[in-house]
């Protein structure tokens, strides 16, 4: 379902919010086990109800892993951390990291035509 105002995806088909997708993306992205815990669910809903979207989590998500996978960081990729209220802001507002392989680049250079 979109949002009437911002046009970004805000709930599932069951006018829920999307904690499996959210989760999914997230074992899509760096190939780990993650789960819909009550710890994170917890977390993800405090996000959701200050107006963050679906798209809003993809994109952290994305871009946390692009920029801390392979490095010292890549431990603090987990839910408590990238959705932590003190955290979620300042990824959301992070520039895109330019991974090579990352999706984020592949949808820049797909709606620029690889002229990035």
């Amino acid at each position: 379902m979109l949002c009437p105002h911002c046009r970004k995806e805000v709930f599932d088909e069951e006018g829920k919010l999307p904690f499996i997708k959210i989760i999914d993306y997230m074992k899509e992205v760096s190939a780990k086990k993650w789960r819909t815990v009550p710890s994170t669910r917890k977390l993800m809903n405090a996000r959701w109800k200050e107006g963050y979207a679906l798209d809003d989590f993809k994109y952290v998500i994305e871009n946390q892993w692009a920029i801390w996978s392979g490095t010292k960081d890549e431990k603090y990729f987990r839910p408590a951390t990238l959705f932590a209220p003190s955290k979620f802001e300042g990824y959301v507002n992070a520039p895109a990291h330019k991974a090579e392989h990352s999706m984020i680049a592949d949808i820049v250079k797909k709606e620029t035509g690889g002229n990035q």
